[in-house]
């Protein structure tokens, strides 16, 4: 693994490293695919904001962009490794609790609430990862990308505690731009709730996983997951 090195401004502005970090995501959901579906949303929202970084740089104090930076890039590098995150991830919390503790009156403050989330909901403790994603999502209403990110992981939280069709309901409340890759996640959510509620819903809720299923074909037909999902629902 590459020594890890400062956060700068000028590396959220970099593209090829984005691309990077986008392919390192895509390829740890394929390899972890079992596991993976109660984090992703956590990891996706992690990229959001590592790229929507820069726009807040005029808005902050220096000290807590710097703090915000080292935090995540501890996080990126341990995320992806089971065993770092075991041992590790305490210690990144702890670097995103410090930030609002320290600079309570930097816009970047709002921008840890999913990474506490993230960490509490892979600990299992989904009532506080719930109320940092409600918290999140209220401070991001305006941003309309951040804001589904926000609610497709609150929509995970509801999934977790057994309230499938508050989840749905969730996901069906939401609109996305199709060119979005969170447009693909939203349908891929809705597919699997749907699933899942076909036991008890009947024929009904299997066909609209199926209409999920094929909006989710015409729209991102590349989506690395599509397979692996239509094996799962046996469509």
């Amino acid at each position: 693994m590459a020594k890890n090195r400062g956060f700068k401004k000028k590396d959220i502005k970099q593209p090829d490293e984005f691309l990077t970090f986008s392919q390192r995501v895509m390829a740890y959901v394929r390899d972890n695919k079992k596991k993976v579906y109660g984090i992703i949303i956590g990891i996706l929202l992690a990229s959001a904001l590592y790229t929507g970084g820069w726009s807040y740089w005029r808005y902050v104090n220096k000290r807590a962009m710097v703090a915000y930076g080292s935090a995540l890039t501890k996080f990126r590098t341990t995320v992806y490794d089971e065993q770092r995150l075991k041992s590790e991830g305490d210690i990144v919390k702890k670097m995103f609790q410090d930030i609002p503790e320290k600079h309570p009156i930097s816009s970047v403050a709002k921008l840890v609430h999913p990474f506490l989330g993230h960490f509490d909901f892979i600990k299992g403790d989904v009532e506080k990862a719930t109320e940092e994603f409600r918290e999140f999502s209220k401070k991001v209403g305006s941003n309309k990308k951040l804001y589904s990110l926000s609610q497709l992981a609150l929509s995970k939280c509801l999934e977790e505690k057994g309230d499938l069709e508050g989840a749905l309901r969730l996901l069906e409340s939401l609109e996305t731009d199709p060119n979005d890759p969170t447009h693909a996640f939203l349908l891929y959510q809705k597919a699997r709730l749907l699933k899942l509620l076909a036991s008890s819903k009947g024929g009904e809720a299997r066909e609209q996983a199926r209409n999920a299923i094929k909006a989710l074909k015409d729209s991102s037909p590349d989506f690395p997951l599509l397979p692996v999902l239509e094996a799962d629902l046996g469509l």
